[in-house]
């Protein structure tokens, strides 16, 4: 009887560390997605991905992402992203932010 109280003992015990370790990786997961985020209404005739490809473009060109950042925020590869720069008269060189 000794040894069935133990084992219950032992596993309530097991469970409370459990319960803790999903609630802290629960909040570890919360602190690590927090990010900015803007929602804002565009016109019918400016489509999502243009917007944010040219978001990406002006804060790589004023220094407020780097290379790396802006592509990602454009939602494409570093070297399309570069092309995409050429296209809009942008300088892959002077941008001052680094990865």
């Amino acid at each position: 009887m000794n040894s069935l109280i133990f084992f219950g003992f032992v596993m309530v015990v097991f469970m409370l560390g459990v319960v803790a370790y999903v609630l802290w990786d629960e909040k570890r997961q919360k602190k690590k997605q927090v990010k900015n985020e803007l929602v804002i209404e565009l016109p019918s005739k400016v489509q999502k991905e243009e917007a944010k490809l040219l978001l990406a473009i002006k804060l790589f060109e004023t220094g407020k992402l780097s290379l790396g950042e802006a592509a990602k925020l454009a939602g494409c590869l570093e070297s399309a992203f570069m092309e995409l720069l050429g296209k809009y008269g942008v300088s892959v060189f002077d941008n001052p932010a680094e990865d």
